[in-house]
């Protein structure tokens, strides 16, 4: 026996390499259809506009200009006096969520299509980035050839990193929304750790923020951007200013100038991108200027200071920064352009945070200083809304098409697809709290009468809430997203944390108290028993490997039978059957080439 089941074992995996290596070739090829948002309009839950919004909490939900949407069917609804409107159902991001929803064709630019035809070379190019990330790298090369992506491999564990960079002080997410504020029994409210108007965030938001997937968009990839000088990047600086304080210009010593004209100037001589200081300028000061960019302080009449260095977290922490300036002799408005522009270039982009990702999270595998410290800004979306600005200005003075190098972190251990958040304890409208008055600070503001939630215990939530609320999913009612070789003990106290009863049986109903979660286990959560699917471990012993692989094309091949729950494993292409296309999805782990999305 021992001298036929060898070749017979080789025969089979020859099989499956050929089968994969047939179709290898053809497996990228494809076209993305571009549904682009033109006008902010409302989500709707049906294709009408006469049915109710999509709401995160008491917010409506809203699309906005520019914002990219995956389409998902047409339908046929009224709409403004039209009963034959043609709407989308869509899937998108808003608020750290994933939602769906129906949006008004009317809302929309027309679609674009764009063709990926197997470019030999760009793969090449992006063989270093994991599976999860390629799609979108694929889309992004059909819409512009001429970008650049690079793989920076950080070295450090996602969960690890999501850890440091949840820590008190260290990240901060606008009142503005209150779901994505760290609450608990002893901080109902949050924990406010800048002026009067910024809070600690939850872990899951800064996780949804961390994770470059997210943004692998036409808007929201050039928060990768390389920032060193790039002199074709100086003709959209006056486009990304228009409509700000800075659209115009400024006298200083009998020399009139417009603002892009200082920015550009500074660029040259500190090497950073002109782009990036006209946008980081805006970020900090708002498109209406504030205390800083004044020069009117008093105490500090005549320094400007456009970048807010300096001004670390704290009540009435522009002062810090103008303090700063005083001291930096910054006594003119392109001394505070230049020198802080200079300050950024040798403090922040020579040392290795050379993109806007990395100089809010410093994790870059070429960092200098010590990961998770050294950080410009603690505003965890401050990224997505540079990138944005950045997008627009671009787009507006055509210059998407241009040269772009990007550099996009990996970090062990990730999540198999984007993170997103799934809690459903969402609020806001009008128990949002209530902003200072202005940028200088005031007295802090209650957040009473905030519903999102503190406390982890909640005699009033179903099974299912719980499972949602541990980032879990109820799939074909299998109890899913099941991290591969994740502990019993691990999924058992973290739900009781919620305040679930918990117990788990293997499939023989023997109480299991530890070892790796696999398939047929049973988990009962309060009054529920679920039976558990962990995609790709078809025989159920918590791993995934050759044999669950023989045993997928065994039943191809007819000559094997899976029970319902090891269908639902095997089914690692999430489709609802299992065929050729698990099985190579299969395969790709195996060979190191994939990963299987739980």
């Amino acid at each position: 026996m021992k001298i036929r089941k060898k070749p017979f074992y080789l025969l089979m995996l020859f099989t499956v390499m050929f089968t994969f290596y047939l179709f290898i070739g053809r497996v990228n090829a494809g076209s993305y259809d571009l549904y682009q948002v033109r006008y902010k309009c409302p989500v709707r839950t049906e294709a009408s506009d006469k049915s109710s919004s999509i709401k995160n909490g008491n917010d409506t939900v809203y699309v906005y200009p520019n914002q990219q949407l995956e389409y998902i069917k047409s339908a046929t609804g009224p709409n403004e006096g039209n009963n034959s409107a043609t709407w989308y159902a869509v899937k998108f991001d808003y608020a750290a969520r994933e939602y769906t929803g129906y949006v008004a064709k009317a809302c929309m630019y027309d679609a674009k299509t764009y063709t990926y035809n197997d470019d030999t070379a760009f793969e090449e190019s992006i063989s270093s980035f994991p599976d999860s990330y390629k799609p979108y790298l694929r889309k992004l090369h059909a819409m512009h050839p001429n970008w650049t992506f690079e793989a920076d491999y950080t070295g450090l564990d996602w969960e690890d990193a999501a850890e440091a960079e949840s820590q008190k002080g260290t990240s901060a997410i606008s009142y503005l929304y209150p779901s994505l504020i760290f609450k608990d029994s002893m901080n109902p409210n949050g924990i406010i750790v800048d002026g009067t108007s910024w809070y600690a965030p939850a872990k899951d938001a800064v996780k949804y923020y961390m994770d470059p997937r997210n943004f692998l968009t036409e808007k929201g990839i050039f928060m990768f951007q390389s920032l060193a000088y790039n002199s074709n990047e100086d003709s959209s600086v006056q486009e990304l200013l228009d409509g700000t304080f800075m659209e115009g210009s400024f006298t200083e010593n009998g020399v009139k100038k417009t603002y892009a004209q200082a920015f550009i100037e500074a660029a040259k001589e500190a090497n950073v991108s002109s782009i990036h200081l006209a946008s980081r300028a805006i970020q900090e000061m708002g498109t209406n200027g504030s205390s800083a960019s004044s020069g009117t302080v008093s105490g500090y009449e005549g320094y400007y200071n456009f970048y807010n260095i300096g001004a670390t977290s704290g009540e009435d922490n522009y002062l810090k920064g103008l303090e700063y300036a005083k001291n930096q002799g910054w006594n003119s408005i392109q001394k505070a352009i230049t020198g802080g522009a200079k300050f950024i270039g040798s403090s922040y982009i020579s040392i290795g945070q050379d993109t806007i990702y990395f100089q809010k999270f410093n994790v870059s595998s070429y960092r200098t200083r010590l990961e998770y410290t050294h950080q410009y800004q603690t505003n965890i979306m401050a990224p997505e809304s540079e990138a944005s600005n950045i997008y627009s200005s671009y787009k507006s003075s055509g210059k998407l098409d241009n040269n772009y190098t990007f550099v996009i972190p990996v970090y062990n251990n990730r999540p198999d697809s984007a993170f997103k958040v799934s809690r459903t304890d969402t609020v806001g409208g009008s128990t949002t709290p209530t902003p200072p008055d202005s940028n200088q600070g005031g007295n802090s503001s209650s957040d009473s009468g905030n519903n999102s939630g503190g406390s982890n215990e909640n005699p009033t939530l179903t099974a299912e809430q719980i499972i949602n609320n541990a980032g879990y999913k109820l799939v074909n009612g299998y109890f899913t997203k099941v991290t591969l070789g994740e502990d019993v003990s691990s999924i058992r106290s973290y739900l009781e944390s919620l305040g679930a009863e918990v117990g788990v049986l293997n499939k023989n109903w023997q109480t299991k108290l530890s070892g790796k979660v696999s398939t047929e286990d049973l988990i009962s959560i309060n009054d529920k028993v679920y039976e558990i699917a962990v995609y790709g471990d078809i025989s159920g012993d918590g791993n995934v490997s050759i044999k669950d692989l023989l045993l997928v094309q065994k039943y191809l091949l007819g000559s094997q039978n899976l029970t319902e729950s090891n269908k639902e494993a095997a089914d690692v292409s999430h489709d609802g059957k299992v065929t050729i296309k698990d099985l190579l999805l299969v395969q790709k782990y195996l060979l190191g080439t994939g990963n299987i999305t739980q």
